[in-house]
């Protein structure tokens, strides 16, 4: 169950905590571990380009989420809504929220790719085609970003440079660098261990890891 404990734009927001009571429900299902209540933050920050919604797993019980108060497409930020919590509460299954860091950057980048995974295969997420999109990157660009991300001086990067690197990096004009190679690493980890997104634990991050040390 949610418990929405502030408001932005209240009737705005208000007008989908039926749907986001039905997604948790569902995400619940899938990942057991999550806790039964969960708190919901709304804020006025981390809108995803494209999306007209956002979130961030703040902590073990609470959930951040955002809604573009222009948007007037209301299935759009239901659909997306619904894809934004299934993302943050996989964080929180995980362990991966601001109250539990701070995380390395690679650590950042298979919890961010996982989750990325789980809500294109359990949502409608358009993140297929946006943050998760790595094919749209092609191998050599993401073999790049690997060995930017996984350079010991770039594991704990400025809140600039982690910016750059995870959200839009204004020198080359490049979405979502940590996301997409976050994905494509993912992906190939959960290939070929025959595995699947919903059975990944916090521990499998470490192994996954270490798996990309075969690349």
């Amino acid at each position: 169950m949610i418990e929405v404990v502030n408001y932005i734009n209240r009737e705005q927001e208000a007008f989908y905590e039926t749907i986001l009571q039905s997604a948790y429900s569902g995400v619940r299902n899938l990942r057991p571990d999550l806790p039964e209540h969960i708190k919901i933050h709304f804020t006025d920050r981390g809108l995803i380009h494209s999306m007209a919604t956002g979130g961030h797993a703040y902590a073990t019980d609470t959930i951040n989420l955002v809604i573009d108060p222009n948007e007037k497409d209301s299935e759009k930020v239901a659909t997306n809504l619904r894809s934004t919590l299934f993302h943050e509460a996989f964080h929180v299954s995980m362990n991966f929220t601001r109250e539990t860091g701070p995380f390395g950057l690679m650590e950042c980048v298979i919890h961010e790719g996982a989750a990325t995974v789980f809500e294109i295969k359990y949502t409608d997420s358009p993140a297929g085609h946006l943050y998760g999109n790595y094919q749209s990157a092609g191998e050599e660009q993401l073999r790049e970003w690997f060995l930017f991300a996984t350079n010991p001086s770039n594991n704990v990067l400025t809140k600039e440079g982690y910016g750059h690197f995870a959200y839009y990096d204004p020198s080359d004009d490049t979405r979502w660098k940590l996301y997409k190679l976050g994905t494509w690493l993912v992906d190939k980890y959960l290939k070929a261990n025959s595995a699947d997104i919903n059975d990944l634990s916090s521990a499998d991050v470490r192994r996954i890891i270490e798996y990309t040390g075969r690349f």
